[in-house]
């Protein structure tokens, strides 16, 4: 019967399992933040009670659409969704208990393909983790004496947005470290002024310029 599972897992979403269930107590995944041609374990577990079908299904959360789908059993509890190729959308899942046809219960997840980091050890050493970001102390300028540029430095690099800027680190993160990164950005200079004002773009002045990454960042 397992084997008979899995082979039904492996070509589509929708599969009679061998299971007592009334209700799906919980639905999750090992990750929900992907990339493309990531694999992400799917978990199941069930309030027991009596036997039914199981279906799982994709959807691109944006416009709805459903996805030929990847899934490959582990066993009856859990899959593994394989994420297609170029994916630049958010993938919405649902697991559904079927009894003749009729939906018995169901969850939803959904995974997203916003960029992330996740410790300082996804940043480089130049730079500070915090909030879910790297960020850099770019220049001692913000246009009025210098300016930066990002061909030196990995292509998450970029300016953060007014949003982002509210998670920003505190100084001290930088300051108590030496992390100046102006020898990465900057065209003119290599120090950081500690204690200058810092801001996230260009204001023609003479404020402290730090940088942001959220992917691709050493």
């Amino acid at each position: 019967m397992i084997k008979k599972i899995i082979s039904a897992l492996m070509a589509l979403a929708a599969i009679n399992i061998c299971v007592n269930a009334d209700e799906m107590s919980s639905f999750t995944a090992s990750n929900t933040n992907i990339q493309s041609g990531d694999d992400i374990n799917l978990t199941m577990n069930y309030v027991v009670t009596k036997k039914y079908q199981l279906h799982l299904n994709a959807y691109n959360n944006q416009t709805n659409d459903e996805l030929s789908p990847t899934f490959i059993a582990q066993d009856l509890k859990h899959v593994i969704y394989r994420v297609p190729d170029n994916v630049d959308y958010d993938i919405k899942i649902i697991a559904s208990l079927f009894e003749d046809g009729s939906i018995v219960d169901s969850k939803e997840l959904v995974l997203s393909t916003e960029k992330h980091v996740n410790s300082q050890a996804d940043c480089p050493s130049w730079s500070i983790y915090n909030n879910g970001y790297c960020w850099a102390w770019a220049s001692p300028c913000s246009g009025g004496c210098s300016t930066i540029t990002f061909s030196r430095v990995p292509s998450g690099w970029r300016f953060a947005t007014a949003a982002e800027w509210t998670k920003k680190p505190d100084k001290t993160a930088f300051t108590s470290t030496g992390n100046c990164a102006s020898s990465y950005f900057d065209i003119r200079y290599g120090h950081c002024d500690w204690q200058n004002t810092p801001v996230y773009q260009y204001d023609s002045s003479y404020n402290e310029l730090w940088t942001i990454c959220d992917g691709d960042c050493k």
